[in-house]
Formats: C-alpha cells, sequence, structure tokens
C-alpha cells in the first residue's frame, strides 16, 4: 500500500545565510516537493549537505505572494543528509517540504510511494492507467492484442535477427535490416550499406551514409560531403572543401569557393605539404591569397609580389611596419626613381659600390656645385688605390693653420714628354717646357739664393754656360780668394800661408759634447723628451716599425694607439676596460657604451686600437669575422641576445698564435641594446 507522506515547515530568519531547513534521520529518505512562499518575492537556493560538502541543486527567483514547487523532480537523501536554505529576505520566506520515509529505493521510489496510485497491487497482467477522470491512475485489464502484423499500419514481411522497425514516408512501418547490415560492415570491413533518411537504404535524398570496404561517405544534398578513404580525409560542401592525404609526402589542401554567386570555382588557397624528409614540411600562402595579421586595434596585410626570393627574418628582435607606414620615398629605393635623404647618410664600415660590370659610380653636383670633401682629425685628402687595394697615393688639401683657400684648373691637355706643371699664380696650371735663355748668366739674372743644388741636374751646366771672369785658372797654394755677393770667386791668387798657431781646445754645444782640449772626445747625448739628442736603437726601432705595416702574427705593436691613465686602470691584463671609469667593460652594463680598451697590466696603460695578442682561444672566433664585447671584459664570436644587453663590435679576429688568440681592437662607435 502507498507509504504515508510527511509534512516539515521551515520559515527563513536571516537574509543570505544557508539555514538548515530539514535533516533526514531515516535511511532512504525522499522528498517529493518543497512549497515556498513569499509575499514580496525572493531569490532562493537550495542545497544538499552530505557530511561538510554541500551540493547547489536550486537557485530561482520567487515571484511576490506566490506559492512555487522548488523540485523539478524528487531527491533523495540518507540519514543526516541535510537541506539547506538561503534566501535573499531575512523574513517572511516560508517552506513547507513533503517527504516519505524507508521508501524502497533511493534513486526512484517505489509505486506505493506515490500518492496518486491505487493502494491495492492489482490481478496478474493488469496494467496502469489513467481512469476516467483523468485524476489519477488504476489497475485494468490489458486491451486484447495480437502480433505486429495485426496492426494496420505495420508490414513485417519475413523477419530476420537484428531487424528495425522504420518509418516511411506514408507514415507506416516496415522490417528492415539496415542495421544489421551497418553493424556488419563496422564489424568485418566488408559488404557496403547506405543509410538514408527514409531508412529503405535506396534513395537519393538529402541525407545519407555511405559505407563501402574502400570508404565511407556522409553526404548531405548533393554539394556536400565527408569522405574518408584509407589515404585521404576530405570536408566538402559545393566547390569548397579541405582534403587530406595520408600517404608520404602528405599533403592538406584548404580549397575555397571564389567568384560571383552562380558562377563559383574552386580555388586552392592554402597548401600545407609534407616531404620526404623527416619532421619537415612547406606551408604555402597561394598567389592570390591574402594573409592578415590582427590585433587589438586593427590588422596588417601581407602580401608578397616578387618571384622565387626567400624573404628571412632577422636573428635579433624587430618590429615589421605596413607599406602604409613607411614614407614612399625609401618604402623602395631600388623602385624609387628619384630617391632623396632626409638626413646624412651614415654608411659605416660598408662602401657604396655598383653591382653593374664595369660600371661608374657618378657623383653629379648640381649648377655651379661641386663635389665636397670635408676635413676631421685631418685635413681632407682622397686615397687612390691600386688595384689590389693594397697600396694608395693620397692628395691631402693644406693643413687649417696654413689658411689656405684657392683652385687650381688641370691644363686642358695632358702635354709633350719632358714638359712640366706650371701655374700663372692665378691658379691655372699648364704644361710648359723649360726653354734656357739665348744669352750668358749674370748677376742680374740669377735672384740671390734663387739656384740650389735642386735647381741644377748633375753636367747640366758646363763652360759653355757660365760667363767668363777675371780670375786665372790654374792651382793655387795658401790661396787668397775674392767672393763677391752671388757667390762667385772674382780674384785668386797664392798666400804665403796660415798663421802658424795651433788647436788649444775644442767646445761643444747640446747636444754635442765635448772632453776639452786640442784632442777632445767629440760625442752626442741620446734624445730625451726635453732636450734634443742623437737616436737610440730603440727609438729607430719605434720609428722604424711605425711605418710598416700590421702583420697577422701580432708585429709592429708600436703602432698600437695606447692611452696612459693618470687616475689607474685596476682592470686584469687583456681586459676589455671603460677607460675613464675604470671599470670592467660587460655587455649586460651601460658602460658597454663607454670609451673602451684593453688592459695592458700594472702600468696604468689601455690600448685603444691595435693588435692584442690573447693568451686564451675565443671560443667560435674565425679569422677576419668581427667580435662583439662578452660579460666580464671578455671577447666574444657571436652578437649578445638576452633582453637589455649591448651589442658593440669592439674588433676582428687576425686568427690563434701558438698559445691563444690574435685580434684587431678597433671598437665601433655604434651600439644596440636588445629591446
Amino acid at each position: 500500500m502507498a507509504t504515508a507522506y510527511k509534512i516539515a515547515q521551515f520559515t527563513v530568519t536571516a537574509s543570505n545565510t544557508s539555514q538548515e531547513a530539514f535533516a533526514a534521520t531515516a535511511s532512504n529518505t525522499v522528498i517529493s516537493s518543497i512549497i515556498c512562499n513569499d509575499a514580496l518575492g525572493a531569490t532562493i537556493t537550495l542545497s544538499v549537505k552530505k557530511g561538510t560538502t554541500a551540493m547547489q541543486i536550486v537557485n530561482e527567483t520567487l515571484a511576490s505572494n506566490a506559492s512555487t514547487d522548488l523540485l523539478v523532480s524528487p531527491i533523495a537523501l540518507e540519514a543526516t543528509d541535510k537541506l539547506m536554505v538561503t534566501s535573499s529576505r531575512a523574513s517572511g520566506s516560508n517552506f513547507v517540504i513533503s517527504y516519505v520515509e524507508d521508501t524502497n529505493s533511493v534513486s526512484g521510489q517505489a509505486i506505493g510511494v506515490l500518492a496518486d496510485v491505487p493502494t491495492s497491487l492489482g490481478s496478474s497482467g493488469q496494467v496502469l492507467a489513467v481512469n476516467s477522470g483523468a485524476t489519477s491512475l488504476e489497475y485494468v485489464d490489458q486491451s486484447s492484442g495480437g502480433a505486429l502484423d495485426d496492426l494496420s499500419d505495420v508490414t513485417t514481411g519475413t523477419v530476420n535477427t537484428g531487424d528495425v522497425l522504420a518509418a516511411n514516408a506514408a507514415g507506416t512501418f516496415t522490417s528492415v535490416n539496415t542495421l544489421q547490415e551497418l553493424k556488419t560492415l563496422l564489424k568485418s570491413n566488408t559488404g557496403s550499406t547506405t543509410l538514408t533518411g527514409d531508412g529503405s537504404g535506396t534513395s537519393t535524398d538529402d541525407g545519407r551514409l555511405d559505407l563501402t570496404d574502400e570508404k565511407a561517405e556522409l553526404k548531405f544534398g548533393t554539394d556536400s560531403n565527408v569522405e574518408l578513404t584509407s589515404t585521404t580525409a576530405r570536408l566538402k560542401s559545393g566547390v569548397t572543401e579541405l582534403k587530406v592525404t595520408e600517404t608520404s609526402p602528405g599533403e592538406i589542401d584548404f580549397v575555397v569557393a571564389c567568384g560571383t554567386s552562380g558562377n563559383e570555382t574552386a580555388f586552392t588557397a592554402v597548401e600545407l605539404d609534407g616531404t620526404t624528409t623527416a619532421d619537415t614540411a612547406s606551408f604555402s600562402i597561394k598567389n592570390g591569397t591574402s594573409f592578415f595579421i590582427y590585433g587589438a586595434s586593427g590588422g596588417a596585410r601581407l602580401l608578397y609580389t616578387g618571384s622565387g626570393a626567400a624573404i628571412t627574418l632577422p636573428a635579433t628582435g624587430g618590429t615589421l611596419a605596413k607599406t602604409t607606414d613607411i614614407p614612399a620615398s625609401i618604402a623602395s629605393v631600388f623602385a624609387d626613381t628619384s630617391p632623396q635623404l632626409g638626413g646624412d647618410l651614415d654608411v659605416k664600415a660598408q662602401e657604396i659600390n655598383t653591382s653593374t660590370t664595369n660600371g661608374n659610380i657618378i657623383v653629379a653636383p648640381n649648377g655651379t656645385g661641386v663635389l665636397e670633401v670635408k676635413g676631421d682629425t685631418n685635413s681632407a685628402a682622397i686615397v687612390l688605390n691600386c688595384e689590389n687595394n693594397s697600396h694608395g697615393v693620397t692628395i691631402q688639401a693644406p693643413p687649417h693653420s696654413a689658411g689656405a683657400t684657392y683652385t687650381l684648373t688641370l691644363p686642358t691637355s695632358d702635354g709633350s714628354n719632358g714638359q712640366y706643371m706650371t701655374t700663372d699664380g692665378s691658379g691655372n696650371l699648364a704644361f710648359s717646357t723649360f726653354v734656357l735663355p739665348d744669352f750668358a748668366v749674370g748677376t742680374d739674372n740669377i735672384q740671390d739664393d734663387a739656384v740650389t743644388n735642386d735647381h741644377i741636374l748633375d753636367d747640366t751646366v758646363g763652360p759653355d754656360e757660365l760667363a767668363n771672369t777675371a780670375v786665372t785658372p790654374g792651382s793655387y797654394t795658401n790661396t787668397n780668394i775674392t767672393v763677391d755677393a752671388q757667390g762667385r770667386i772674382t780674384a785668386a791668387s797664392t798666400g804665403s800661408g796660415g798663421g802658424g798657431g795651433s788647436l788649444t781646445a775644442v767646445t761643444g754645444t747640446a747636444p754635442i759634447v765635448s772632453s776639452g782640449g786640442n784632442t777632445p772626445a767629440i760625442s752626442i747625448s741620446a734624445a730625451s723628451a726635453s732636450a734634443a739628442g742623437s737616436m737610440s736603437a730603440a727609438h729607430y726601432s719605434y720609428v722604424n716599425t711605425s711605418s710598416a705595416a700590421y702583420t697577422d702574427g701580432g708585429e709592429r705593436t708600436s703602432k698600437d694607439l695606447v692611452l696612459q691613465v693618470d687616475a689607474g686602470i685596476s682592470g686584469a691584463d687583456e681586459l676589455i676596460v671603460s677607460c675613464m671609469q675604470d671599470t670592467t667593460a660587460d655587455n649586460t652594463n651601460s658602460n658597454a657604451k663607454d670609451l673602451l680598451g684593453v688592459s695592458k697590466g700594472a702600468n696604468d696603460q689601455v690600448v685603444l686600437r691595435g693588435i692584442i695578442e690573447l693568451s686564451s682561444l675565443i671560443n667560435g672566433a674565425t679569422a677576419g669575422r668581427p667580435l662583439w664585447l662578452g660579460t666580464s671584459g671578455t671577447f666574444q664570436a657571436a652578437a649578445p641576445t638576452a633582453q637589455d644587453s649591448y651589442a658593440r663590435v669592439v674588433g676582428h679576429s687576425l686568427g690563434t698564435t701558438a698559445s691563444g688568440s690574435l685580434v684587431y681592437f678597433n671598437p665601433s662607435n655604434d651600439w644596440i641594446q636588445i629591446d
């Protein structure tokens, strides 16, 4: 018989506070309804608490002054389980809880639990049916019936194991073996079947699953399908498809419909192709496909218009800009037929050259403009190198102290053999031929001190070129001579000999030193920083090597540019230091931007530029390749990449020595801080 229901009541006493509304005492308790009423309406939350764990089952906002059953279906509780209630109102939320204890099942109720079920169990074979008043259930005898074939809308025919009834378009039911065929195909990979919308397996309506031993194809309409074979998988709708090929080298094609409505064509926009090399593939965005990258405030379009060239991104960080963000004058220097600079052009360590075979490099001033070469530390100079660029001839302007400003205009022709270049005093140069005047050279024809050894070639002045004087040719003893203002001997005669005296003392003026007396020891003192003198062997070696070339063996070190730091240098020998700050340079420190030098040890000197022989090898260094400032004053062969570090070229490797490395130290004036 039906189990009697019990009623529990509960009223909320605090707002937004979880309160115990009901506690189960029986091992099997079923709550069938929880009716809540609040005159002003409220938001109610119901939770079931098991031990210390609570699980929310209801959260609902009630209409004002309306009784509402908060349960959609009964809930089962075990002993000690609690029903917790939270209301948005501090008072006025009233609950009526209907429950039954000691039911036969916690996950459902016995029929006897239901209030609208007869208390008696009825007779054997009877079934529950709604009574004539549609107010409750009652047990009645089962209506008579027979086999499925007795039903007018069912046609079974020959029925086999696994057949099912399928509704058809006529509204009747027919036994079919489609499900059994599908089971056989999926299990054995043999045979074929087609599942369609009407279940007949033969129609060509819009929904269909075709299974064969070669492929599985799911279709909807005539222009869409999903096709799986042993080597490919394809998703297709009309002319748009995604096709995946599994056999190596594999391929994924993204095909989209393009064109006007009704004239669509299939366009393979993107391809992802495998290769015959393991773990490598190529991703191709086809010509005509635009690739956009979007950020929070807009997008950028990447479009390649070249032909077969590779685009390589830099190893270090940077920013790619849209072409619309680049000034038109520099967006493409090659394409710009009239490029103009917006500032000074710094070529750094690069050259200006041309790739055109035997091409000229032309500098063309405008109007009366000229090609001007500026000076800096030295006066401006132009070096004309040999074809190997190992020798050169320099044309240099006078120093600033000369205050020279003039123009030399070259001759209009290349002159003749033996001619020399002359000037007219106004800067106009010409080739001239030297002509000796057809008259004797006298004192009136030669300026004082105008003729020296540099002006008279050997054997060019003979008796025919000189006028006779009053001196009689011959030999004279103890000669008395007379010399005119031009230095010529105008009179000569034999004399009576010397005065008969003797040498009594010899003295010397610095840097010449005499020991005195008439047989002195004569010497020249060595030169010093404050006095002239003779050149020592060490000084000679220094001067001699200063004009010689460097070698890749570290020789000619006297050409090194060395700085003596009066304040002192504490860095160890061979370390790169900040000269003025007396700190060890480091690419993670801002002193990487300072005036750098290589410490020479304990003598407070640093090499600002020159050949450095290190006692250890530089890892990864290649002769002729640049070297960067490393950490703790060291050289390194690769540019730093760490964020906030400083990339600065400090020289080039010249190779290795028997005990270490050879470096040309020549730090760049430029540096880059890495973002």
